[in-house]
């Protein structure tokens, strides 16, 4: 092949991958323009750690991130998206990535019809949705998908089963789960006071299967930070 040939070619192969990059966007912005949903998040916190994935304490296994993100879902919940992105700075642990990672990691799932499981429902607990290894709480919005990982743009995980929730809020200031200075535990024959409907929280739980067949943790995140930018039935946002 000569050198104009050549160039010609690796021309074309750009050209299309921007066009698929563009195309990729516009496919995100449509679907934000006739959503039924738009949930802003911010605020995150990085939970757990391969001893304790869910830190019902709150303290040193509870880390603060830079970051935001965004889900998406079209007014008959037919399709949509989560994109949400934390800056990790290698003082913490992520276990789907290893020890001390630092960049920008990105979460990228896209929505189907049958992965939104519940609207204005009661998950987590005893409810069989959600996770059981959380007190039970009542979800604005419940899914479960699958999830691509990246950090600083280069894939690091494909295909981690996820379960986020757009809930009452659980944690406390502190990352703690709590009522009246009790420290949430699986062992509570009520589990139902830990909750605050005052302030909804986006909590994301990803997961690998262990060598026992077991479902095990490998990245939990919370966003703090909620605004309901748009929704079906009007819901006002958090002030």
């Amino acid at each position: 092949m000569d050198t104009s040939r050549l160039a010609l070619t690796v021309l074309g192969v750009a050209i299309l991958a921007v066009a698929g990059w563009l195309a990729y966007r516009a496919i995100d912005e449509a679907i934000s323009i006739t959503s039924g949903w738009e949930i802003l998040v911010g605020d995150p916190i990085l939970v757990g750690d391969v001893d304790d994935p869910y830190a019902y304490a709150g303290g040193d296994r509870v880390r603060s991130l830079e970051g935001a993100g965004r889900i998406v879902i079209s007014e008959r919940a037919e399709r949509g998206f989560v994109r949400l992105s934390v800056r990790l700075d290698g003082t913490a642990e992520v276990l789907a990535l290893g020890e001390g990672p630092i960049g920008e990691l990105t979460l990228r799932s896209d929505i189907a019809m049958e992965t939104i499981l519940g609207k204005d429902t009661s998950v987590h607990g005893g409810t069989a949705l959600g996770d059981p290894g959380l007190p039970e709480t009542q979800a604005l919005l419940l899914g479960s998908s699958s999830f691509d990982l990246r950090l600083d743009g280069d894939p690091v995980e494909r295909d981690l089963a996820g379960i986020w929730t757009l809930a009452h809020a659980l944690r406390r200031e502190d990352g703690a789960i709590r009522n009246q200075g009790l420290v949430f535990t699986p062992l509570l024959r009520d589990d139902t006071v830990f909750s605050d409907p005052d302030r909804l929280e986006l909590t994301l739980l990803l997961y690998e299967r262990a060598e026992d067949g077991n479902k095990r943790i490998v990245l939990h995140l919370v966003f703090r930070d909620v605004e309901v930018a748009n929704a079906p039935n009007q819901i006002p946002t958090q002030e």
